[in-house]
């Protein structure tokens, strides 16, 4: 609509991409012809446009405040024993709605494996869900009853206070199908959260894999188990992994960048513009 209303009215007009856009061509046209430019929040969203739209793309990281969260003992302490977490628990978290994309249900099985020799792990769904994904958290849920894993999961429903779960956590996991950017992941490491990863859209280009963080090719269970006990594992290096997640982020993805680059479109834009 508000592109359609800048054509209208002769206005010069920016679309701000942030998720995949559909694979029906037409989509890809409407965009292109009616932008005078277009910024995508990820490489990986770019290239879902077709190659003679790509003139007018470009690339802008989504920005964040990066300043380095403490996080007091005290205040983790307190916001653990509010979701039932004692101290000695090892904390992984999966945050996003309920539904398969997002790889509950892998992560859940991959969980089966790790509390054999984690018995005090607990893992957490921070979430809502929708009318369209009532089956798949039945699903869920009659999987938790099966592998006996009730006193191992948390689900939180939609949570505003986001931030409460990367104080609370060791670990994130994001076994999704697909993520224009991965807006969690960058939240994680702002955290000092180690997070592990799909190998899929946006992720990779925030994650360099063993060095800020872990990626795996598959969210098969088997392997997503495997990243969660190598972590569990190897303290010294989840702690290596957090660091270079902390410093990482605040380079690349920080709001003053963010705003910059945008006003270098926006001049841009202005300057090579035939309109008054």
């Amino acid at each position: 609509a508000g592109a359609t209303a800048a054509e209208i009215c002769g206005k010069r007009h920016l679309w701000h991409i942030r998720e995949h856009v559909s694979k029906h061509r037409i989509a890809f046209k409407i965009i292109h012809s009616l932008s005078d430019r277009i910024i995508a929040n990820s490489n990986s969203t770019k290239k879902t446009f077709p190659d003679e739209f790509l003139d007018k793309i470009c690339v802008v990281y989504n920005g964040f405040n990066t300043d380095i969260a403490k996080i007091l003992s005290e205040e983790r302490n307190i916001l653990r024993e509010k979701y039932g977490l004692n101290s000695s628990s090892q904390v992984v978290a999966l945050i996003g709605s309920i539904n398969d994309n997002k790889g509950q249900k892998e992560t859940l099985q991959a969980l089966s494996v790790v509390v054999k020799k984690y018995p005090n792990i607990k893992l957490i769904f921070a979430g809502g869900s929708h009318k369209f994904s009532r089956q798949y958290e039945k699903e869920l849920h009659l999987l938790i009853e099966s592998s006996k894993l009730e006193g191992s999961v948390i689900f939180t429903g939609f949570k505003r206070e986001i931030e409460e779960i990367y104080k609370i956590i060791d670990i994130l996991i994001v076994p999704s199908s697909y993520e224009s950017f991965g807006r969690t992941v960058v939240e994680a490491m702002i955290y000092g959260v180690p997070v592990i990863a799909t190998r899929v859209g946006g992720i990779p280009e925030i994650i360099e894999n063993q060095k800020n963080g872990i990626l795996v090719d598959s969210r098969e269970p088997a392997v997503l188990a495997q990243a969660i006990m190598e972590l569990l594992n190897n303290p010294i290096q989840t702690g290596v992994l957090a660091r270079e997640g902390q410093n990482s982020v605040s380079k690349r993805f920080n709001v003053k960048t963010n705003i910059r680059e945008i006003e270098k479109i926006l001049t841009e834009t202005l300057q090579n513009s035939s309109q008054p």
